[in-house]
Parts: C-alpha cells; structure tokens; sequence
C-alpha cells in the first residue's frame, strides 16, 4: 500500500487515511494516525463513522484520532465505543473520553468500571479523574475494592483529582493502596480534615491509622487536639505511633504534653515523639525540664536527650541538676550535653561526675572535660588515670592530650 506522506491537512484523504488505520504496517497506521489529527475537525464526521467498522485496528485508530481531536460532538459515539467487542477499543475509548473531558461521559464511564477488563477499568477510572466529575465518587469509591492494583490507583488517584470531601471516607477504608489514598486525601488538603478527625474515632484501628497519616501530611493544625488525644488514649500501638508521626509533622507547640508523656509509650511510638519534640525544639523546653522528675526513667532519659540535642541555655542549667539521677544512662546524658556546651562553668559539676559509680558516666565526664579543653581540669584528670575501669582511664589520658601543658604533658609520660 502506498504510505500517506503527503496527504497531511488535505481533507480529500479522509477515506484514504481512515482506510490506512487498518494497515497491516503500524508505521503506515501511525502516519495515518497523526494525518487524521492534522486534518482536525474535518476528520471528526468520517472518524465517527469508522467506528463501526469491521477491522478493530481502524476502529481502534479512529478512536485515538477523536481523542487527540478532542470535539465533543464525538462523544456519544465513543461512549458507544466503551461496549466494543474488542477490548483494545474499549481502553481506547475510555482514555479519549478522558482527554476530551466532558461531564457527559461520565455515565458511560462509570458503567466501564464494571468491564471484565482491568485494563478498560484503569482506562475508565483515569479517565473519570481527568474529567473531575463528582457525580462519580460513589463508583470510584466502589472501585478502591477491585481487585487489581492498577484500578484501585487509578481510583484513589480519580478521587483525589475530583477534590472532594465527600470522597474522604471511602479513601480512609481503602487498605488496598494506602499510599495512594493517603497521597489522594493530602491533594483534598484542609477540606478532608473535618471527616479525618471523626475517622480517628473509626472502631477500625486501620481507619484510625490511615486518617492519622493523611491529617499529619495535610499538616492543618485545627488536627492538633484530636491527634494529642489519639496519641494518650488509643489502644492500638500502631495508630499512636502514627498520631505521634503526625504530630511530628504539623509541629504544632500545643502537641508538647502529649509528646513528652509518649516518651513512655513502646520503642516506635517513642521515636516519633521524641523527633516531634526536637522539630519543636525551645518551645518544648520547660514541659522536659519537668519531665526530668518523671518517675519513668524511660521518659527522665529521652527528655534529658531532647534537652542535649535542644540545648538551651535553660536546658543545659537544668541537665547540670540530673547529675545525681539514679539512672546512670540519664547522668550520661546530662555529661555529654554538659561538656557538649563547651562552657567552663559545668567544669566542676563533670569533675565531680569524674567520680560517679557508674564507669560510663566517668567516662563521658572525661570526654567532656576533654571537649572542653580547660586547664583547671587536668589535676581530676591525672587522677582519673588510676580509675579501675580501661575506658575512663583511656578517656582521661585522651582529655589532657587535647588539653596540654606541662603539667598534663608530664602525667602522660
């Protein structure tokens, strides 16, 4: 057959070009193809008549052409189209009722969503995306069930496009794809957040959970409350660590009490607090200092870290008074944030520490004082070089290195 170059925007060669999308050569069908779609509007008439014929690769070509057109009066011939015996048509008619993107597809779409072919579904749901109809979050929301993976993207995709907060409930229950329906209630924004709250109170704890993750990435902090109160009060561990992630997220100062008594909650859901109090950072400062007489040595030790990585100069005061803490992990921590600071004034509070029954607290202390590199340290130091324990007197004999003198010279050699 002789190729169509040649013919492009000369709508005598409709018939011609129409006859060539059914070319057993797919060069020749995709220069047809492209022709028909430069020729335009003219085209549309002949293309809605090849629709009904007998070679599916022409009625699948003329579908692509009126898609690429993009003229509405193709519409109901194309709806037509999504009830084709031929699947590739069907996906086809699908993805251009799509680009044309008008609401009077929608019916016929929907009815695609039920087609026996996932791939006419997934085609049926983009297309319902791109048109943004809400008139189809019911079937899209009933679509989040399929049982192909691609479709139910394409759903929570579609939902999340449509932006609209009637389609919140059906996202939060779609255990499917959590990642694309929490990614689809984050694009619905502050208008989803109403309904998210209520669903933190689903007698589901995986509904609990997706609305916690969704209110902490929309990061609206009219959440905060609701979310504190997640994080005390749930039973399920696993939708107070996300409570606390999202709260990690909004950074929010009226989080901080919630926060801090997660410090005591299990390993997870501690980490994401002990992160959301250090991205607060100063504002959380006094509720730490509090927490300091904790009877929790889990809570004493992870405030008395916030307050080392926060490190105020309110937070180091307060760090200088843990020192006799009866956990030696807490002192450890109060040492280094100590000698952290570089500030002369803990200098005697780390050579008593020098003195601590606990070998690493002695140990921290030395490397402290070494940080800090004072002279009026090195006599503690020279006699922590006889302490029992390897590490401190390693520690000890590192610290007057970085110090130097005479005096720390002549006690190392």
């Amino acid at each position: 057959m002789n190729q169509p170059k040649g013919l492009i925007r000369d709508p005598q060669a409709i018939p011609a070009l129409i006859r060539a999308l059914g070319d057993e050569d797919a060069w020749v069908r995709s220069a047809a193809a492209e022709a028909l779609g430069r020729i335009g509007a003219p085209a549309v008439s002949a293309l809605i008549r090849a629709l009904g014929d007998g070679n599916a690769d022409v009625r699948r070509g003329a579908v692509g052409v009126l898609g690429y057109i993009r003229d509405p009066q193709a519409i109901p011939a194309l709806a037509q189209a999504l009830g084709d015996g031929n699947t590739d048509v069907r996906r086809a008619a699908a993805d251009a009722l799509g680009h044309i993107g008008d609401s009077r597809a929608v019916p016929a779409l929907i009815q695609a969503l039920l087609d026996n072919d996932s791939e006419v579904r997934w085609a049926a749901a983009e297309a319902l995306g791109r048109i943004g109809d809400p008139q189809a979050i019911p079937a899209l929301a009933q679509a989040l069930g399929d049982g192909n993976t691609d479709v139910r993207r394409a759903a929570a995709e579609a939902l999340g496009r449509i932006g609209d907060p009637r389609a919140v409930p059906a996202l939060v229950r779609a255990q499917g794809e959590v990642f694309y329906a929490v990614s689809a209630l984050k694009t619905l924004g502050p208008q989803a957040v109403p309904v998210l709250i209520e669903s933190l109170q689903d007698s589901d704890p995986r509904v609990r959970c997706m609305a916690a993750d969704a209110l902490g990435r929309i990061g609206d902090s009219q959440a905060v409350p609701a979310l504190a109160q997640v994080l005390a009060a749930d039973e399920d561990a696993n939708v107070r660590k996300e409570a606390a992630r999202a709260l990690r997220y909004i950074r929010d100062p009226r989080a901080i009490p919630a926060l801090v008594r997660a410090l005591g909650d299990s390993d997870a859901v501690a980490w994401d607090a002990w992160h959301g109090l250090k991205e607060i950072g100063a504002p959380a400062v006094p509720a730490l200092i509090q927490a300091l007489g904790e009877d929790n040595s889990r809570v004493r030790r992870a405030a008395a870290g916030l307050l080392r990585a926060i490190r105020t100069s309110q937070a180091i005061e307060a760090l200088a008074g843990v020192l006799g803490d009866p956990d030696p992990r807490v002192r450890q921590e109060a040492v280094r944030a100590l000698g952290e600071s570089g500030n002369p004034k803990v200098i005697p509070a780390l050579i008593q520490a020098l003195g601590d029954n606990d070998a690493g607290v002695r140990r921290a202390a030395a490397e402290a004082l070494g940080r800090i590199g004072d002279s009026q340290a090195i006599p503690a130091l020279i006699r922590a070089l006889g302490d029992g324990d390897e590490g401190v007197r390693r520690a000890a004999a590192e610290a007057l290195g970085r110090i130097g003198g005479p005096q720390a010279v002549l006690a190392l050699t």
